[in-house]
C-alpha cells in the first residue's frame, strides 16, 4: 500500500536523523525534504515528530517479534526486544532523551498491543477472562516492560539482553498465570472497560511542541 510505504520512508528518514541529533531538534521539513515529500504528506499520516517516532518504534518492535515466538512478554520475543534495543542503542537513546518520552510511551504501548494481547489470550486458555481485564493486564505489563527497557538503557546496559530477558520472564509469566486465576475468583473487578488509561504513565503535562 502507498500509505504504508510512505510511513516506512518517513520512519527510515527519522531513524537516520535520530543517529545524528536530538529528537527534539529534528524538524518535519528535514524529513519531508529528505524523502522528497510535501509537508502535507507528513501531516496526513502523523500529528508531529513524536507521533511518527512512537509509530516507527512500535512498527520495528512488531517486526522483531516475528523473529521470535511472537510475544514480547517472555521467551524469544522478549530476548529479541532487548537484543535489538542494544544493537540500535543510538536510536533508542535519542527517543528516551526526548522531552516527549512519556507521550510517546503511551502511544507506543498502545500500538504494541497487537503483539501482547494474543500472548495473554493464549495464556488465559479456557478461563475466558473478561476482555476488559485482559486489556488492562496487557497495558500494565506493556508499560512495565517499557519502563524496564528504559531503565536498562539509561543505566548503560550493564546486564546482557539474555539476563534482562531471563529476569523479566521470571517476573512476568508465572505471576500472570496467578493473576488470571485470581481474577476469575474475584469477579467484582470485571466491570473494567476495554479501553483504560495506561497505569504507569506520568501525570498529564503540557504537550511538548515538535520542531517544524
Amino acid at each position: 500500500m502507498i500509505s504504508e510505504w510512505t510511513k516506512q520512508q518517513l520512519s527510515a528518514s527519522l531513524f537516520k536523523y535520530m543517529k545524528l541529533k536530538s529528537l527534539d531538534k529534528i524538524s518535519v521539513k528535514e524529513l519531508t525534504d529528505d524523502c522528497g515529500f510535501p509537508r502535507s504528506t507528513f501531516y496526513y499520516h502523523f500529528e508531529d515528530i513524536y507521533d511518527l517516532a512512537s509509530w516507527a518504534l512500535a512498527d520495528r518492535m512488531v517486526a522483531w517479534l516475528k523473529e521470535g515466538d511472537g510475544c514480547v512478554l517472555w521467551g524469544e520475543g522478549l530476548l529479541h526486544l532487548f537484543q535489538h534495543a542494544q544493537e540500535n542503542r543510538d536510536i533508542c537513546q535519542c527517543a528516551i532523551d526526548s522531552s516527549g518520552l512519556w507521550r510517546m510511551a503511551d502511544s507506543y504501548c498502545e500500538r504494541c498491543m497487537q503483539g501482547i494481547i494474543p500472548c495473554i489470550r493464549k495464556l488465559d486458555g479456557d478461563r475466558h477472562t473478561d476482555p476488559g481485564f485482559l486489556q488492562y493486564l496487557a497495558t500494565f505489563y506493556a508499560h512495565a516492560i517499557l519502563g524496564a527497557l528504559i531503565k536498562w538503557l539509561r543505566s548503560g546496559m550493564v546486564q546482557t539482553p539474555e539476563e534482562m530477558a531471563e529476569l523479566i520472564d521470571l517476573l512476568v509469566k508465572d505471576n500472570m498465570i496467578a493473576t488470571l486465576d485470581r481474577a476469575n475468583r474475584q469477579k467484582s473487578i470485571f466491570n473494567l472497560p476495554e479501553s483504560l488509561p495506561a497505569p504507569l504513565a506520568e501525570p498529564a503535562k503540557t504537550k511538548a511542541a515538535a520542531t517544524v
